[in-house]
């Protein structure tokens, strides 16, 4: 769905693997953004009357969200800022882009719910719009935490704990769906999205956050994302347009 790479960004060299979680700054920005996302959509669904079960974390989510993830990615490098771009690879060669896609989809359903006031809108657009990004954001908090040990187990050449690691990663996520109430799985497949988050080894890549970088709603972003995004974000409203003149 969200398009491949035989080589990651122009040929460059595989980055080394990154520090432990509890030392590497993006790990923790991305998992507080991913935490005040969920905190938001669970208030949303629960104000539209729905509950949401295990899902739910309780407690407001802070200001700004949607600002809060679009920058989770962006850290400090040698020489000035940087962001990472998320993907997802089997072979350490080519890269699937999921991940980064599926930021920048819980990031504007974030910005929706914040454009809009209590209400009943907000209630249908919450229950029709909120779910998938729910589901995503709470398996992205459980796929980060693999980054690091990816990437060490990588770089000793250990292909045990690469075993190991390829089989945590589905169990973690249908761990997840476990914890969805009927009528979320009645809407979206918990199947489907647990697959597409454990298709392959998650790895990010650190690029310079220069001036003519793109961006979608302030998410940095490659151009081959962009484009990716670009052509999903046009199809999604052509299916839309199809769907009311069939209606």
């Amino acid at each position: 769905m969200f398009g491949r790479r035989t080589t990651p960004f122009g040929g460059a060299p595989n980055p080394p693997s990154p520090p432990s979680n509890d030392d590497w700054p993006p790990f923790k920005k991305m998992d507080a953004a991913l935490d005040a996302a969920i905190r938001l959509f669970s208030r949303a669904l629960e104000q539209a009357a729905q509950d949401i079960g295990g899902l739910s974390i309780p407690g407001e989510a802070p200001p700004s969200v949607s600002s809060l993830l679009a920058d989770c990615i962006v850290y400090p490098g040698r020489n000035g800022p940087e962001f990472l771009t998320l993907g997802i690879t089997r072979d350490f060669k080519g890269f699937t882009y999921q991940p980064h896609c599926r930021l920048f989809l819980i990031l504007n359903a974030a910005l929706i719910l914040e454009d809009l006031q209590l209400g009943p809108l907000r209630s249908d657009i919450a229950i029709s719009q909120v779910p998938r990004p729910l589901i995503d954001a709470h398996m992205m908090k459980k796929w980060i935490r693999l980054i690091r040990p990816t990437g060490d187990a990588t770089a000793n050449g250990d292909m045990d704990r690469l075993s190991a690691i390829a089989q945590q990663l589905p169990a973690n996520m249908m761990e997840i769906g476990r914890l969805a109430p009927r009528w979320i799985s009645e809407r979206i497949s918990i199947e489907e999205c647990a697959h597409e988050w454990s298709t392959g080894f998650p790895g990010t890549i650190g690029r310079p956050l220069a001036p003519d970088v793109k961006r979608i709603n302030n998410l940095p972003m490659t151009d081959f994302v962009e484009k990716l995004i670009t052509d999903f974000l046009v199809e999604t409203q052509m299916q839309g347009l199809n769907e009311r003149r069939r209606a």
